[in-house]
């Protein structure tokens, strides 16, 4: 092999080793974020339904039935955010599935595809965190449809 032939296979090599780190690194980056944003939904939920369990032993109908009103859009708001966030997730999934591909057949080992191995393990149905985040988003909405729902009812048998 010329010099110029393993200059241009080290130049290709080094061209894809950029080009998975990228992938990662986008991967990487959005996969934190999405569970920070998670986290800080978790926490003012925490936060808000403290409260309206406390408004509602106090007798404070009105105020809880605003703030529970307000509770909704919120967690549609974070849903939403969640599902964008996931979307650019799997965009650094599919660009790095593309490299472990090259890489794997590079190497002749199977075992480096790991986004396809993760993606539905020895193909059992598992669950995912998009499946969790659903559900508790969804049960915040319950919670606060639920408690808006109340304050209201209290509101109206104490007039």
């Amino acid at each position: 092999m010329s010099d110029d032939a393993v200059s241009a296979e080290a130049e290709v090599s080094t061209k894809r080793s950029a080009a998975l780190e990228h992938a990662w690194n986008w991967f990487r980056y959005h996969a934190e974020q999405r569970l920070k944003v998670f986290q800080f939904f978790i926490a003012i939920t925490g936060v808000i339904a403290t409260g309206l369990g406390a408004g509602l032993g106090q007798g404070l109908n009105f105020p809880v039935l605003v703030v529970a009103i307000f509770g909704m859009p919120l967690t549609v708001s974070f849903y939403r955010l969640d599902r964008r966030v996931s979307a650019l997730i799997k965009i650094g999934e599919v660009a790095m599935r593309a490299e472990e591909m090259r890489l794997s057949i590079n190497l002749g080992d199977d075992s480096i595809r790991i986004c396809e191995g993760a993606e539905n393990p020895e193909g059992k149905s598992s669950g995912t965190y998009s499946d969790a985040f659903r559900v508790i988003f969804f049960s915040a909405g319950v919670m606060y449809f639920a408690t808006a729902c109340y304050a209201l009812y209290r509101i109206s048998i104490s007039e």
